[in-house]
């Protein structure tokens, strides 16, 4: 959907294609010349990386800063002018540059770096899995884990993403545990 609404901006939108633009740009370079509007687009019949569940990391996570770099842009140029950001995860990365933080080319080098760290991290533990959960709140999310003894340290709420949206991370077989019982 991340893909459809860029393209349907990009086409539209002078601002937003200038910004991807310049980000495709300054992102070509640090990924091997690969371009990532060929990536979101999927131009010229390639593959659409991003709708794939095995899409790489680092192609994911610069396209979403990207779109979202764009989004800003294209706000800012309707007046649209912040007295605040704020993002989660990747999200934060584009609320800093957006506030002067680093400039665009500073933030998509620590991206790229950000991305391969993950995707490295990934290959080296195959056991570890995040799973987001809806509609449960993180106490309900603590009791659970602390009543579960096989589980103990080898799960944790990793992020706290609303009300009832929780995170947590760790030992594949210790997770299912943890998901089962709050089924």
């Amino acid at each position: 959907q991340y893909a459809d609404m860029g393209r349907s901006l990009y086409d539209a939108q002078p601002v937003y294609k200038q910004s991807l633009d310049r980000c495709d740009t300054i992102l070509r370079p640090l990924l091997s010349g690969q371009s990532i509007l060929e990536i979101m687009f999927a131009v010229d019949g390639k593959q659409d990386l991003l709708a794939q569940l095995d899409s790489s990391t680092l192609f994911t996570q610069v396209c979403v800063f990207s779109l979202e770099y764009a989004l800003s842009e294209l706000w800012r140029s309707w007046g649209v002018l912040p007295s605040v950001v704020m993002g989660h995860s990747l999200g934060e990365w584009v609320a800093a540059c957006v506030a002067g933080v680093f400039e665009l080319e500073a933030a998509l080098n620590l991206i790229v770096i950000r991305a391969r760290l993950m995707e490295e991290a990934a290959k080296a533990d195959t056991t570890g899995v995040m799973v987001s959960l809806l509609g449960v709140s993180d106490a309900a999310v603590r009791a659970v884990i602390q009543q579960l003894a096989p589980t103990d340290g080898h799960v944790s709420i990793a992020g706290i993403n609303g009300r009832e949206t929780v995170v947590i991370s760790g030992n594949s077989a210790a997770v299912d545990i943890v998901i089962s019982q709050l089924h």
